[in-house]
């Protein structure tokens, strides 16, 4: 599966250095342009994600070797897809005017890599929504109790749950200090 940084949901970010743009998204240069002639030449199969979705995306993802394309937006959006139907007709109606704005943010993602946030009215991408959210730890170390060897009790949260600021200390193999971990937090 080959993905231009135009797939939804997770990207890979720019190769390089992370520029932003002026609206905040990262900037994507040649060096992460896919040659497709080269990965056609290897002689496996692959599939191409990201614009291919359109009517003659297909056709350009066949024109240039590969076995398919991967549509992820019009299956996200479908009945069956278990995406809350108000959120799901809403999506939908900004779309088919045009009006759906769609940002790759570096931050939104506690993975690291650049996520696809949809603009919609009420929803966690706007900002003032996303400040007022409950709060519990911004570093993602206070979610669950769990007893120290010396029979104390500490507060950590799972993986799935970490922010970028969590990924990169567990990449470092540290923990922020508890004093730094404490800041932020309104542990329930």
């Amino acid at each position: 599966m080959i993905e231009t940084p135009a797939a939804g949901g997770h990207s890979a970010p720019p190769r390089g250095r992370m520029m932003l743009d002026p609206a905040g998204e990262p900037v994507y240069g040649p060096r992460d342009e896919v040659d497709l002639g080269k990965v056609a030449a290897l002689g496996l199969p692959f599939w191409l994600a990201g614009g291919y979705g359109t009517s003659g995306g297909l056709g350009r993802a066949w024109a240039a070797g590969a076995e398919g394309i991967q549509v992820g937006s019009a299956f996200a959006l479908c009945r069956e897809s278990g995406l809350d139907p108000g959120l799901r007709r809403r999506l939908r109606e900004q779309a088919a005017s045009g009006a759906l704005q769609v940002r790759n943010d570096p931050r939104a993602s506690p993975t690291g890599f650049p996520f696809k946030v949809a603009a919609v009215a009420g929803t966690l991408s706007e900002q003032e929504v996303y400040q007022a959210r409950p709060r519990l730890c911004d570093l993602g170390y206070l979610r669950t109790p769990y007893q120290k060897a010396d029979g104390s009790i500490g507060y950590r949260c799972p993986p799935s749950q970490w922010t970028p600021m969590c990924v990169r200390a567990a990449r470092r193999r540290r923990r922020p200090t508890a004093a730094a971990c404490a800041t932020d937090c309104s542990p329930r």
